[in-house]
Order: structure tokens, then C-alpha cells, then sequence
């Protein structure tokens, strides 16, 4: 562990963007506080308003929804699939009205498989894709970057909870759409055209529109950097772990027999989550509270959006929402890290 020094302290996020840019080969980088600032930012930049309405999958973390709901848009929650726990597209197809501007993927435990199946769907209505990826950093790493990265707004987070982080929160926009580069820039900088001014095209700057403090901090971006450095390594150590599990459970007919799911083996993206699909809730609590007594945590994820009290406020369900609605009773995630050792995998797996 080290702590990248400068005698310029923005050279820190000035390395970052260049790293992250480099990962994605995004068009424009903004290193952020967080992915929910990230998402603001999308929000803001859409320009939305009460008379839209925006596509979001049940099953995800508040931000993904309430960012949108912010800008006073109705969220239409729309349920998963359980191959990859990401969104149902032949369910988000039928709820598209002339109302919808856009539609939000996420990359559920850094599985964005599909995603390309989302932008197809996105070109043919005409709607903007805001591709949630606060958990697939890295995933890319065995597959083509173009396949994995499609939304026109692209979140990433770097909170504590992810693969690399800059330090309790933390995250970054990727823009892909040169439609909104300048309302992007000055939403960035506090709602001016400060930017200009930095390029020396301007004596003066001031205030254009609505924008916040969103940028990321000298002291965020420089204890990610070692991370982003050692990336590959992390990754692979954490897909070490995910296969371990996922070998040892697929191997065991008692598992599938008795009703509980696995991930598929090509979901396996960044290796951010290990989930299990209980085939029901009591048996979900169960399996938490045993392990528990061997010293072992496992938790359960979302729970569904349209069911809580702000979700019923802002959002509304044409359609069912069984998968999600089971996902947030039954699924149990175990640990992972990318310096899990082989005994302590053993325990857990036993």
C-alpha cells in the first residue's frame, strides 16, 4: 500500500480519468464523490421533468431509481430475469410509451452480458441508455470492452462495499454521447462554464445552469490509483474465489435437487457478488443464521423498490414483479474478496 504523491495534487485525478479511459475507452471521464453523483449528473443532463417517465429495474440499489425521481420523472419499475438478475427486456419492451426517455441497465454483480441486447432495444425506440455499472469495474477482463460497455451514460462506483475502492465512497460518469459534452461540462462544475475558462476560450466564467459539487477529491482519486494499478491482479483473485464456489456447489446434485439456484458460469463478469437463490425465504434465513454460528456472514441484497414506501410514491408496476419480489427474499450472498485464502473458501463451502 502507497500513497501516490505529486507536487501538482490534481495530477492524482488527472491519472485517474487517463486510467479509467484507458480501461473503457469512454469518450469523456469524470471522476465523481460516487455513482449516485454520477447518475445525478445523467438525470440532469436529460433533462427530465414530470411528463417522462424512466425504465428501472426493480431490483437494484435506490439511486438507480431515485436519481431520476429527483428530476420529478415517473420510475416504472420493471422486474429481473433470475439467469443474471439484471433487467427483464421483453418486460421493459412492453412498458416503452411515448412517455419514456430512457431506460437504466444494471450491471447486476458486474454481469452486463445483455447489455448490448439493452441497446438495441434503446436505438429502436429512439430512448437513452444509462448503463448502471457500480459493480462491474473490471469485468472486462476477459471480454471485448465494446460488448460489456453500451449505455450513453455510464456509472461506476468505487464505494467501500467494491472490487477497488478510492476510500468509503467514490465512483466516476463515462460519457458516450457527444449530444450532451457541454451540458455534461457545465452540470460538472457547479452549473459553470468553468471548463471553457480552464481551456483558456474565456476570460471569465459563470453560472449557466444547474450543476453541483460532484468531482471527486485529490485524496480519492490518489488512494485508487495503486488499485487501478494492480487491477488485473485483484480481479483474478476474486475469480479464483467465485470459480472455487461455484465449482464446489455445481458439483453437489443435492443443491439443484432441493430447489436452490446457482449463477450460470458465464455470469461470472468481475466476480463482485456470489449469490444463491434459496428456494425459499425461510430456507434463506436458515442458511444466514447457521453459517452465522461458524463464524461465517452472508447477507441478502435489494429489496424491491416498487414495494417500499418511496417506490409507491414515485414509481409505478404495470407488469408483475415475481423474480424481483423473490431475489429479495431468498438470495443469500457469501464472501468474497480478493484475499479470501483457500481454508477460509473451504469452511464456508462446508
Amino acid at each position: 500500500q502507497r500513497l501516490y504523491e505529486s507536487s501538482d495534487n490534481s495530477a492524482s485525478i488527472k491519472k485517474v480519468n487517463a486510467m479509467i479511459k484507458r480501461f473503457t475507452f469512454g469518450q469523456s471521464v469524470y471522476f465523481c464523490n460516487s455513482c449516485s453523483d454520477a447518475l445525478e449528473i445523467s438525470a440532469l443532463a436529460l433533462g427530465l421533468n414530470e411528463s417522462h417517465e424512466v425504465i428501472v429495474p426493480d431490483y437494484t440499489f435506490v439511486t438507480s431509481a431515485s436519481t431520476f425521481a429527483l428530476r420529478n420523472a415517473k420510475i416504472c419499475f420493471c422486474d429481473i430475469t433470475l439467469n443474471d438478475m439484471c433487467l427483464d427486456l421483453k418486460k421493459a419492451e412492453k412498458l416503452i410509451t411515448n412517455k419514456t426517455k430512457a431506460l437504466v441497465w444494471v450491471d447486476y454483480a458486474g454481469c452486463a452480458n445483455r447489455v448490448k441486447e439493452a441497446r438495441k432495444l434503446c436505438d429502436k425506440y429512439g430512448l437513452i441508455l444509462i448503463q448502471d455499472a457500480a459493480q462491474s469495474f473490471g469485468n472486462w477482463h476477459n471480454e471485448s470492452v465494446s460488448n460489456l460497455i453500451q449505455g450513453d451514460f455510464v456509472t461506476y462506483s468505487f464505494h467501500s462495499t467494491k472490487n477497488i475502492t478510492s476510500g468509503g465512497e467514490g465512483g466516476c460518469l463515462i460519457l458516450n454521447n457527444n449530444k450532451y459534452q457541454d451540458k455534461v461540462d457545465v452540470i460538472f462544475e457547479k452549473g459553470t462554464n468553468r471548463r471553457e475558462f480552464l481551456r483558456g476560450d474565456i476570460d471569465k466564467y459563470t453560472w449557466r445552469d444547474l450543476g453541483s459539487s460532484y468531482a471527486g477529491s485529490y485524496s480519492q482519486a490518489a488512494l485508487l490509483i495503486p488499485q487501478l494499478e494492480n487491477l488485473e491482479f485483484i480481479i483474478n483473485e476474486r475469480v479464483e474465489a467465485w470459480s472455487f464456489y461455484h465449482k464446489a456447489f455445481s458439483l453437489n446434485k443435492n443443491i439443484e435437487l432441493s430447489g436452490w439456484r446457482l449463477p450460470h458460469s458465464e455470469n461470472i463478469a468481475n466476480a463482485h457478488i456470489f449469490w444463491l437463490l434459496a428456494p425459499s425465504e425461510k430456507c434463506a434465513i436458515n442458511l444466514r443464521k447457521s453459517l452465522l454460528k461458524k463464524g461465517v456472514q452472508s447477507v441478502a441484497h435489494y429489496q424491491s423498490l416498487y414495494n417500499s414506501p418511496a417506490g409507491q410514491r414515485y414509481g409505478k408496476s404495470p407488469l408483475s414483479l415475481e423474480n424481483s419480489s423473490y431475489a429479495s427474499k431468498c438470495l443469500v450472498r457469501l464472501p468474497l474478496w480478493h484475499g479470501i485464502k483457500g481454508d477460509e473458501l473451504n469452511l464456508v463451502v462446508n
